[in-house]
């Protein structure tokens, strides 16, 4: 990154990230300031520059601003942790080093180097971008991801981000961006409410009748079934269905000693 555009970057004058909407216009105007930065400074040099032929944004230049983002949060987030790993080792060692495995790449971005180094998934996945919980940039990256996988949920969205990035206190900052989500809030509806019960009725409530103030008994057959009609041949079989109700009372003795 040019040290011009790292400069204007630091200081926040130009991109506001509060006023992103999305991560990926918030990486395209980043993108598109470093362009205008480089432009004119080339503009006294070279007026045939190619950048201002250029329309469109390139990987690179969408890439970079990513990287510009990552390092700026991390440079928040985590100030005293870059420093120890850098080689300035006076103060004692930051509690994420050690259980995180933290190290700088390359591109000088802090990553985490956990046990799967030799599994076969991207390198990405094995040396996962530290992120913190709360930053609106992190809250972007969730929201882009969460859409990604067509607000399947928290879980999904987590594994997902995992993928390359490792955000301390993960669920809890998933579950606090798609909490806000319009679209979800609207497939989940309402909590259900369960209907409010009626009136009992006076059978039920009311002192009379007692109970077996209404009694019957009864003896079950012989039955004798009649024939429907008098013309039925004699000895024709018929079947015929009787419903016999069979209680028994239970009766129990409180013996006190």
């Amino acid at each position: 990154m040019d040290a011009l555009a790292k400069r204007v970057f630091e200081k926040g004058f130009v991109v506001n990230i509060k006023n992103g909407s999305n991560l990926n216009s918030l990486l395209r105007v980043t993108a598109y300031v470093f362009r205008a930065i480089k432009y004119f400074k080339q503009q006294g040099k070279d007026k045939s520059s190619r950048l201002a032929k250029q329309v469109e944004l390139t990987a690179e230049e969408i890439n970079e601003a990513e990287i510009c983002w990552i390092k700026s949060v991390q440079t928040t987030a985590f100030d005293k942790k870059p420093a120890y790993l850098e080689g300035n080792q006076q103060s004692s060692t930051p509690s994420f080093v050690p259980q995180l495995g933290l190290f700088i790449d390359e591109n000088g971005i802090l990553k985490c180097k956990g046990r799967i180094a030799h599994a076969d998934l991207p390198q990405s996945t094995k040396t996962s971008v530290l992120l913190p919980t709360k930053h609106s940039f992190v809250q972007l990256v969730i929201l882009a991801v969460h859409e990604g996988v067509k607000h399947s949920g928290i879980r999904d969205t987590l594994s997902t981000i995992r993928e390359r990035f490792w955000i301390l206190r993960g669920r809890e900052a998933i579950k606090k961006v798609i909490r806000k989500c319009v679209l979800c809030r609207k497939l989940q509806g309402q909590p259900f409410q369960p209907e409010i019960s009626p009136d009992l009725p006076a059978e039920r409530v009311s002192e009379d009748p007692r109970p077996f103030h209404h009694t019957g008994m009864d003896f079950a057959g012989p039955l004798f079934v009649r024939r429907s009609t008098e013309s039925q041949e004699e000895g024709e079989s018929r079947t015929v269905k009787s419903y016999v109700l069979w209680s028994k009372g239970i009766a129990s003795n409180f013996v006190v000693r």
